[in-house]
């Protein structure tokens, strides 16, 4: 949904079936306002955008990306590539997540060069989805995935000029051998690397710097 006259878009942030906050991305200024039902509503007007008065995070932003959904099921085979997908979106589901990039302290570091097991190259983000929280990335983020899967939940994660993974539900960062990184064609292939890989293939971390707001 956007305001023509004033460049505004809104974005409705999705967990588990549910809204949980009303987003506005002013485009113009670079500001992304995030807010929440008021308190005390009435509950079948939590629906009802007109119904998210309560402001909870209000940030300038340097890039943003918008959360977009596969047409495709979750579990399609060969629906990704190299973690990236290839395919049509549904747009009902655009914006259900949303990664902003807010500092941009890595403008000499963002090569391929960047050490991978480092403490983060200075460049600052908030993720808004189920939660909201600040995470500092090992290299420039580059791409952004938001798959809404079963019970519409959505399944967000990122990826930097290093190929490093960001598992934003997890909170976690995995780094993968050059191998194992291409065996990826679906994300329930990475999601087994996610439960079952623990070895010199698959790094496993914390986020950097995460502070949940």
């Amino acid at each position: 949904m956007s305001d023509m006259e004033s460049n505004n878009v809104e974005y409705r942030i999705l967990d588990n079936g549910c809204y949980l906050y009303k987003v506005i991305v002013e485009t113009d200024n670079k500001i992304i306002s995030v807010y929440q039902p008021a308190k005390n509503i009435d509950a079948d007007m939590k629906e009802e955008l007109s119904s998210y008065t309560d402001l909870v995070l209000q940030s300038n932003y340097v890039s943003i990306f918008i959360g977009k959904s596969p047409v495709k099921s979750k579990y399609d085979i060969n629906m990704l590539t190299n973690c990236r997908y290839q395919g049509e979106y549904n747009q009902y589901y655009e914006g259900n997540s949303i990664l902003i990039q807010t500092s941009d302290d890595s403008d000499d570091n963002d090569d391929k060069d960047t050490d991978s097991a480092g403490d983060g190259d200075g460049t600052e983000y908030i993720f808004i989805g189920g939660s909201i929280f600040g995470f500092k990335s090992i290299a420039k983020i580059d791409y952004y995935l938001s798959i809404v899967g079963y019970n519409e939940s959505p399944l967000p994660y990122a990826l930097d000029v290093n190929n490093n993974i960001y598992l934003l539900s997890y909170g976690m960062m995995i780094t993968l051998s050059e191998n194992m990184f291409k065996k990826i064609n679906s994300y329930s292939s990475l999601n087994e690397l996610i439960i079952n890989s623990n070895n010199d293939d698959v790094k496993k971390r914390f986020l950097i710097d995460y502070v949940k707001f």
